[in-house]
């Protein structure tokens, strides 16, 4: 017969068992601040990933909104900020048909450089030259592309003119009239409005566009398109104007997820070029 041969023992294999549980426990509770450390980081890393990705889209928009036209305004729990998008721009041409748009009322005029870069880009936008004030609150009193102010529908445009100093003829499509020129002869050509509405009860981020100038500014969006930017969010916006020609929005958004402690908070101030 070979020599003896032996297995474990119950007590040997009961204490392995022990032993290896204190050596699991110890590593448990080493790894543990560390692995959620590692959690909350990168629950807050997201968090503030959708955060600055709807902040950097406003100031987007705000960067190129037509001069004196962001509002803000607040009902309900809700805040909402709106703006006129700016397609393009450009400086007219002083003496017909241009002049007659301050004296009377025209139904074209003549940009000083091609801006128009076909003959149907800016077909149906409206241009607008001067506006002054973005009527907030409102009331009109001031000219105001949303009260239909100093602005005009373009019907068709086409280039024409040298090489060395190419101009583009814009026909509108109806006789316009506007209340002033400005001094550096500037227009420019933009689109529908947008808004922001941040829900408080829902907390949500919504951009809407595609519905109708309003005097008033507007809370209510039916028919409009939207896209939503973020959830779970609280919202602050604040517009101050720094003297007449300068202003500062300010944006701040607070997010957090149901069920977590974890949220963050992303604010930026951008600034707002209100020269007409």
């Amino acid at each position: 017969m070979g020599p003896a041969q032996r297995g474990f023992s119950l007590v040997e294999m009961v204490m392995v068992i022990v032993i290896t549980g204190i050596v699991a426990a110890i590593t448990a509770a080493f790894v543990q601040k560390p692995l959620q450390a590692y959690f909350e980081t990168s629950e807050r890393a997201a968090l503030s990933d959708v955060a600055d990705l709807a902040l950097r889209k406003m100031q987007r928009d705000i960067r190129r909104a037509l001069p004196n036209s962001v509002r803000t305004t607040s009902t309900g729990g809700n805040v909402y900020l709106e703006l006129i998008p700016t397609l393009a721009a450009g400086r007219y041409e002083n003496g017909a048909p241009t002049d007659g748009c301050f004296t009377g009322s025209c139904t074209g005029m003549t940009a000083l450089g091609n801006v128009i870069a076909n003959a149907h880009d800016y077909s149906g936008r409206s241009l607008v030259i001067a506006n002054s004030s973005n009527n907030s609150p409102p009331g009109c009193a001031s000219p105001s592309v949303y009260c239909g102010d100093n602005s005009a529908v373009i019907q068709d445009s086409s280039p024409s003119g040298t090489a060395s100093l190419p101009k583009g003829n814009i026909t509108f499509i109806s006789a316009a009239h506007f209340g002033g020129a400005t001094a550096g002869r500037r227009f420019h050509i933009v689109e529908g409005p947008v808004t922001y509405e941040c829900d408080g009860t829902g907390r949500r981020l919504t951009r809407y566009w595609g519905y109708a100038l309003q005097a008033s500014q507007p809370t209510g969006f039916a028919g409009a398109s939207s896209a939503l930017l973020a959830d779970g969010v609280n919202c602050s916006f604040s517009y101050l104007a720094q003297g007449n020609y300068r202003a500062l929005a300010i944006l701040t958004l607070v997010l957090a997820r149901p069920g977590s402690a974890e949220s963050v908070a992303l604010s930026h101030q951008v600034a707002v070029n209100n020269v007409p």
